[in-house]
């Protein structure tokens, strides 16, 4: 019996032989950031600016990617402002984060498009950057980029600041793939190839 009514539940919404269509992905979005919002329901979509937020592993290939698909925006890395204002890549972040916000707020205000540059592994954190880009009525994409794990262990190295072994292993355990509710646009980039 629990069968067929879950067989029912999945017709009436739409989603028995496949994935939920929404109406675009701005209504998707805000369903998923909206309790009790109909899935139906097309949302008025009037976005000021867009902006790109990376997401993976030190290492992974965020800045390969920007350089190779968005060279041309303005970005804001978390990883340089560290390095302008001598602020180790362990321990406390709230002054390096706080920085990286005021600048968002600037292109945000202006309707400037940009990307978002950080490590961004963790779900929560993910909705902070998203929460404060749609609150000025942005449209964002989410790009995640993996390695395999030595590729992304030796491009660290590579880096003009590597980040110690000890902090990619906290940053792992933190670690969450971002799924297709987090943005208006969800990207999963392996290898330097979508996903």
């Amino acid at each position: 019996m629990r069968i067929e009514l879950f067989h029912e539940y999945c017709r009436e919404q739409d989603c028995l032989y496949g994935p939920k269509q929404f109406p675009s992905s701005h209504s998707r979005f805000l369903f998923f950031r909206t309790p009790g919002r109909d899935p139906g329901y097309l949302a008025h979509e009037h976005p000021r600016c867009d902006v790109t937020v990376m997401s993976g592993l030190p290492g992974a290939g965020k800045d390969t990617w920007i350089a190779q698909h968005l060279a041309e925006l303005p970005r804001i890395s978390l990883d340089a402002i560290r390095e302008e204002t001598a602020a180790p890549p362990t321990g406390g972040q709230g002054t390096v984060v706080q920085a990286a916000r005021e600048k968002a707020r600037a292109f945000l205000r202006a309707g400037e498009n940009f990307v978002w540059n950080a490590t961004n592994v963790s779900r929560e954190i993910r909705k902070q950057v998203v929460d404060l880009m749609a609150a000025y009525d942005a449209r964002v994409r989410l790009v995640y980029v993996e390695a395999s794990h030595d590729a992304f262990l030796e491009q660290n190295r590579n880096r003009s600041s590597a980040v110690p072994g000890s902090a990619i292993e906290r940053i792992m355990d933190r670690w969450e793939v971002p799924d297709p509710t987090e943005a208006q646009g969800v990207e999963c980039w392996i290898d330097g190839r979508p996903a």
